[in-house]
């Protein structure tokens, strides 16, 4: 049985509209950067975006790397480099978010005979990434003592503050949320999940909490040299009518670190703590994908990363009073008023919740996302399986939020529409030639 049905090119889904709704409940302006060519609208249809097929075997040889890096030849294929941006109109009238002039995402996809692949650019100012910081008010840390017992009182701690260098001056109240992208798709009524009918799929991407993690994308590449890159993670979730929104089966790539109303961190960045600083020996040191050994697994270490959860750490304390990730001075010293800790800390995912993987970099005032998942990831009962039928639709809406969790912008229902497997097209020279 199909598990995407063909619809019409035209109308739109209640049930997709009132989920942009609901979802709210879980911005942008134009950047400095010149985009007119990437987000206003051209001559390609904005309610259908075609994906393009490219065969396993030219992909092997041109695989998109997903790095946040917009290459052209990636996402065109080999014979077509110059292959268009669809545009999404995102706005308050179908999308039903934040009311203002309407804007435009940018879009490609590309499809496989095993996976889909999926190009997303938006504007925004800046790239909001301290979501939930923890700010420490003082006093600074008195030389001379090992120990410093204010450091471990709630009362000096809050989760408002500034950030040098990142916050305007001129703003007395600072918001420290995070910029979103969220991806909803239809899930057809005839889909062998046994759920409701009405239930969509649904993609979050979060600067601060998904982006960060590395990752192989598939195993079986080269960890060191992986052809797709090493991208992060969406949330991966489902909208339900009757029992509303809820994540697949697993774990979050990333762990609250603090306890509910206090602002006192529950760990800080150590580099006793971190398996990769300074190993004993260096040449022997992989990590869980068997990649060299990086500080903090190539993230900044403001971003605490836990590659084993099954070796423990010391809960924070007067007597950490040596701040090993300071962001505005970058080198380690004694905590000082102002300093601020990572609301969070980081691990791998697991499960389904962990299928879809992907990459935002924020450059100039413009965003570029890639995403990537298996057609069909086995879990029938949570994932849209893509048929990658030519000529199948799957309605989709989306959202962009900026440092926000609540205030939008958005789409109307628009389809992803799977493009002719014209191979003979995309052969390389000589390929299925008689000699």
């Amino acid at each position: 049985m199909s598990n995407v049905r063909r619809l019409p090119a035209t109308g739109a889904s209640a049930h997709l509209l009132s989920l942009l709704i609901v979802m709210a409940a879980t911005v942008w302006h134009t950047g400095c950067q010149n985009t007119d060519d990437v987000l206003k609208p051209g001559d390609v249809p904005i309610d259908v975006l075609t994906a393009t097929f490219v065969p396993d075997s030219v992909f092997a040889e041109n695989p998109i790397e997903l790095n946040g890096e917009a290459i052209e030849r990636e996402w065109g294929g080999p014979l077509n480099e110059d292959l268009p941006y669809f545009q999404i109109r995102v706005s308050s009238e179908d999308g039903a978010g934040e009311p203002g002039d309407p804007r435009y995402v940018s879009a490609k996809v590309v499809y496989t005979e095993s996976d889909i692949y999926f190009l997303f650019r938006w504007t925004d100012p800046r790239s909001d990434v301290y979501k939930d910081a923890l700010f420490y008010n003082g006093p600074s840390y008195v030389t001379g003592s090992l120990c410093f017992p204010p450091l471990e009182d709630p009362d000096n701690w809050s989760f408002d503050g500034t950030i040098p260098q990142f916050d305007d001056a001129q703003d007395p109240d600072p918001v420290h949320d995070e910029d979103r992208f969220v991806v909803q798709f239809e899930i057809p009524e005839d889909a062998d999940s046994g759920g409701s009918p009405g239930r969509r799929d649904v993609w979050q991407w979060l600067s601060t909490r998904t982006n960060l993690t590395r990752n192989l994308y598939s195993p079986d590449e080269n960890p060191n040299f992986p052809a797709r890159g090493t991208p992060g993670y969406l949330e991966d979730g489902v909208f339900d009518p009757d029992f509303g929104f809820f994540f697949d089966p697993g774990t979050p790539t990333w762990r609250r670190n603090f306890d509910p109303g206090s602002p006192l961190p529950d760990i800080i960045y150590r580099q006793s703590d971190d398996v990769f600083f300074e190993p004993d020996e260096p040449s022997n040191c992989q990590n869980s994908f068997g990649a060299d050994c990086v500080v903090n697994n190539g993230i900044s270490p403001y971003y605490i990363w836990r590659e084993d959860l099954r070796n423990t750490v010391e809960t924070f304390s007067a007597c950490d009073s040596i701040n090993y990730a300071p962001v505005v001075d970058a080198e380690p010293r004694p905590f000082q008023t102002g300093d601020f800790v990572s609301g969070y800390w980081y691990t791998y995912p697991t499960e389904s919740r962990a299928d879809v993987r992907g990459k935002g970099v924020w450059d100039l005032g413009l965003y570029t996302l890639e995403v990537g998942r298996p057609l069909s990831t086995g879990d029938a009962a949570n994932d849209l399986a893509f048929t990658a039928e030519p000529g199948d639709r799957v309605p989709f809406t989306i959202q962009v939020y900026d440092n926000s969790g609540a205030v939008y912008w958005g789409s109307g229902v628009n389809y992803l529409e799977f493009g002719e497997k014209d191979v003979g097209l995309l052969r390389t020279a000589g390929e299925g030639e008689e000699s």
